[in-house]
């Protein structure tokens, strides 16, 4: 009989470890799984972004810095001018 319970408690023993071994090694598995998707996320995130928003503001800017230039600008320039000379 207390070959029996000797049995009884090494096999108890021996499920625990291996339970907690499979626990250890699923948690690393998700803990691998849950960086990998955050790592592919940021990366899309980080393309979107600059894709989509990023390239708009850039053009805007350029759009922004091309009406300088323009004819219409300098010559609501040269308008003000005159406005101004005559006040």
């Amino acid at each position: 009989m207390l070959g029996v319970g000797v049995l009884v408690i090494c096999g108890e023993a021996v499920v625990y470890s291996v339970s907690e071994a499979i626990k250890l090694s699923l948690a690393k598995l998700f803990k691998h799984i849950q960086d990998e998707f955050i790592s592919a996320r940021s990366k899309k995130f980080h393309a979107t972004f600059l894709s989509e928003f990023w390239h708009d503001v850039v053009n805007r800017l350029k759009s922004g810095a091309a009406i300088v230039k323009s004819k219409e600008f300098q010559d609501c320039q040269t308008c003000l001018k005159k406005a101004s000379k005559k006040i």
